[in-house]
């Protein structure tokens, strides 16, 4: 483990580890670089409104500042969400090197549906490359999703799929499907619901479509 982290606290490690990292597909220099022409391009059409505007010397301060406050917001959102990556890449790096990511998370009828399907699911690979990772900044909702490293050879987390958690969950397959849908499930009319796939055929179509009356 010391041997691993000094290599990585070297400027050449820093490089390496930068090289990795993938946001939207992108790298943080790229990223940086758009957001700084960006600041630039926000600065440049301030100006040129007030000077078309005509506005006096304080309101012109004021219009500045709301500028230079609103790309400072942004600037600081984009760190973050470099920074969570290269920490999470990090993490991948310091562990045993061998292991998986393991997507934790509540299910019940708050749960996003791609967070259901997600639910349980074990990425061999490095951060930067898991597909469909949990928000690392606030989404529009209250994410209860995470991702955790398990390193090889230890016991993981307890953390059913949804096909688990469903299973003989009478409680969770009601709050799932609604009332209609679970007692039509319960008279065997929607036929079989073992895999997420078969839950999702149901739970996308109204309850017209699935002749169920109310």
């Amino acid at each position: 483990m010391v041997p691993m982290l000094r290599e990585l606290l070297t400027k050449q490690g820093i490089k390496k580890l930068l090289a990795k990292i993938r946001i939207g597909g992108r790298t943080p220099a790229s990223i940086l670089k758009e957001n700084r022409n960006n600041t630039k391009a926000a600065l440049k059409r301030n100006f040129r409104d007030s000077v078309m505007a005509d506005v006096d010397s304080a309101t012109f301060a004021q219009s500045l500042g709301r500028v230079v406050k609103s790309r400072k917001r942004q600037t600081l959102s984009t760190l973050r969400n470099i920074m969570s990556s290269v920490r999470g890449e990090a993490r991948a790096v310091l562990a045993t090197g061998k292991g998986y990511w393991l997507s934790r998370g509540v299910l019940d009828s708050g749960t996003t549906d791609i967070c259901a399907r997600l639910k349980g699911a074990r990425y061999h690979m490095s951060y930067s490359q898991v597909p469909m990772k949990p928000p690392r900044v606030p989404p529009p909702h209250p994410c209860r999703s995470f991702l955790v490293w398990v390193p090889e050879g230890t016991r993981p987390p307890t953390e059913e799929t949804f096909e688990q958690e469903w299973r003989n969950n009478p409680e969770l397959q009601r709050d799932l499907l609604g009332k209609s849908k679970f007692e039509a499930f319960e008279r065997g009319e929607l036929g079989r619901i073992e895999t997420y796939a078969q839950y999702e055929k149901v739970v996308t179509k109204t309850l017209e479509d699935l002749n169920i009356e109310k």
